[in-house]
Formats: structure tokens, sequence, C-alpha cells
């Protein structure tokens, strides 16, 4: 399996983040990321699913949260769907299935499963 530097030419970071009771987002960024293996034990080892939700953003990017009211400011995972989202991710990390339209963050296009 390919590695997301070698599918993207970048490295990337896995970010934490959490909405503070209606005031803002809470940014955390944890650590590099390059296969699911790391990306699968980071979630394990830091995420709250109550609570928190995680993305990846190219080495370079360090997100803001300019408009809380809009929290598709970033391009993230959404985490809290007892590991569902996980698998359709791990699904699309195998195939290759990501799209980079995004420029900042990695967004995965689970739809596409569908013509497997």
């Amino acid at each position: 399996m390919e590695t997301l530097m070698s599918m993207s030419g970048s490295k990337w970071n896995f970010w934490k983040f959490a909405y503070d009771h209606g005031i803002d987002y809470k940014l955390y960024n944890i650590a590099p990321v390059e296969t699911f293996e790391e990306l699968e034990n980071l979630i394990k080892e830091h995420i709250n699913y109550a609570e928190d939700n995680f993305a990846l953003f190219r080495e370079e990017i360090v997100p803001r949260y300019e408009d809380s009211k809009n929290k598709y400011a970033f391009t993230w995972v959404n985490s809290k769907n007892d590991g569902s989202y996980l698998k359709y991710f791990r699904k699309c990390w195998e195939h290759q299935f990501f799209t980079f339209k995004f420029v900042n963050g990695i967004y995965c296009t689970p739809f596409i499963l569908s013509q497997l």
C-alpha cells in the first residue's frame, strides 16, 4: 500500500479538535502520519469519540478557524459514528480514493466505494 507522501507528494499531520462549548474550536497538532496503521493508533490514543474530531492537513499548513458558525471551514473526518466512517476511510486509503481538491486537507470520498 502506498503512503500519503507517495500518493500526494506531501507530508501530513494528524490534528485533533473539539468544540469549546459553543465558543470556538480548540486545535491540537498531534503528530505526523504516514500510514493507516499510524493513523489508527493515533485515533485510538488521542480521540474521545464523544467530543473530538480529527483531520489530516499538509505538513506546512496550520489551520485556523475563522467562522465558528461554519464547521466545514475544515476538511475533517467526523469520528462520532462508532467507527463506521473510519472503515470507509480505510477502504478509501487502500484503494486510493482520495481527492486533493481541498488543497490544505485530505478528504475521503466513501461514495466511490459503491463503484467497487
